[in-house]
């Protein structure tokens, strides 16, 4: 009995460590995967550039439109703002700035947790027009797997300021 015993315990005892080393494994295989995302982030979150890709600082370049200091000139660079809106979680802003005629269709919390659970790591303007901008956000998803945002938007101008009006995803 004792010694079936002790084949039950070795047994068990190599379950469990095999267990371990999978889990470690595992661990390590998270742990190089995420080095090798903050590797590549590094440059971009370090940078004194603005989060829109504009080379001046986000405190001379979207923050004053953020703060309300001053409005939008542009479409595009309404645009970049709201971009760099989702990067600070400046969700005031992004309702403030979307058209009334659509703020039905946006909610505080959606918007909250789309800004808040994405790592959002470069914007890429691919064209602009007086009242569109298609462009591409990179971003990392709750999972840390990169992803991409295609979109046309559509802005109004009204009583001298800009709003998304809305947009066209691929």
């Amino acid at each position: 009995m004792s010694r079936q015993n002790e084949e039950n315990r070795k047994k068990h005892s190599k379950k469990i460590n095999e267990k371990r080393l999978r889990e470690q494994r595992s661990e390590s295989d998270r742990k190089a995967k995420l080095k090798l995302i903050l590797q590549n982030l590094i440059p971009i979150r370090m940078s004194p550039n603005c989060y829109c890709g504009n080379p001046i600082p986000f405190s001379d370049c979207c923050e004053p439109y953020i703060k309300g200091i001053k409005a939008a000139p542009t479409a595009e660079a309404l645009m970049r703002s709201r971009y760099s809106a989702y990067a600070v979680h400046a969700i005031e802003y992004l309702l403030k700035t979307t058209h009334i005629s659509q703020r039905k269709y946006h909610s505080k919390k959606d918007i909250e947790q789309w800004a808040t659970t994405n790592q959002w790591v470069k914007l890429e303007v691919l064209k602009a027009t007086e009242k569109t901008v298609e462009f591409k956000a990179y971003f990392l998803d709750a999972q840390l797997q990169p992803q991409v945002h295609h979109e046309k938007s559509t802005f109004k101008q009204q009583n001298g300021h800009w709003f998304y009006v809305d947009g066209k995803f691929y």
